[in-house]
Formats: structure tokens, C-alpha cells, sequence
């Protein structure tokens, strides 16, 4: 998995979805979208992720694919291509593991 910045696009087991950006680089992930913060950390063996990821409202008003959430935690599992850039994980909210979520990230852009 390459460093750098990601665009990432997020649909719900509801098909509800969405698109932000990430930052991953060291270990660390941090980006954010129109109403939510995305904070966390991943780790990868060969081209499996793994990823935990805190995510928080930010704006008032704005909900999230799950609905009218402040906050709630993430557990994800996929594969990244280092290749082409990219990655997909799956998985949960921690708090509900019947909310899913699959995320797929494209590289953009180096980070500093």
C-alpha cells in the first residue's frame, strides 16, 4: 500500500453512499468529507488491510450513511494493489455490527 492522499467512496449495505478523502501514510489514517472527520490507523500484511477508524460528525446537520450519527468506530478488512493504486475494505460499525459499510480507495496524490 502506498502513502498518499486517496479519494475514498463509501456505500452502505443500504446502498446509501458517499465520497471523501484520506490521508494514509505511517500506519495513520486521517481525512474527512462534508460533515465527518475520519480518524484511525491501518496495517498491511502482503495485500491484505486491516483498519480501524474513528468517525465524527464535524458539521451539524449533515448525516452520515448511516443516518443521524455523531460518532461511531469502523472495523475493516480488504485488499490494497499497490500496483494501481487502490483498496477495498469491508466491515462494520463496532457500536452496530449490523450497519456495513465497503470502501473503496483510489491514490490521487503523494502526502507530505
Amino acid at each position: 500500500m502506498n502513502t498518499g492522499i486517496y479519494n475514498v467512496k463509501f456505500t452502505s449495505a443500504q446502498q446509501n453512499s458517499s465520497e471523501g478523502l484520506a490521508v494514509l501514510k505511517d500506519g495513520s489514517i486521517n481525512g474527512g468529507d462534508k460533515g465527518y472527520l475520519y480518524l484511525g490507523f491501518f496495517k498491511v500484511d502482503g495485500s491484505t488491510i486491516e483498519a480501524k477508524i474513528r468517525v465524527k460528525r464535524w458539521k451539524p446537520g449533515i448525516a452520515s450513511i448511516f443516518g443521524n450519527l455523531e460518532e461511531y468506530d469502523l472495523n475493516l478488512r480488504g485488499t490494497s494493489n499497490a500496483a494501481s493504486d487502490n483498496f477495498t475494505v469491508s466491515g462494520s460499525i463496532i457500536q452496530v455490527p449490523t450497519l456495513k459499510i465497503t470502501i473503496h480507495g483510489q491514490r490521487i496524490s503523494d502526502a507530505a
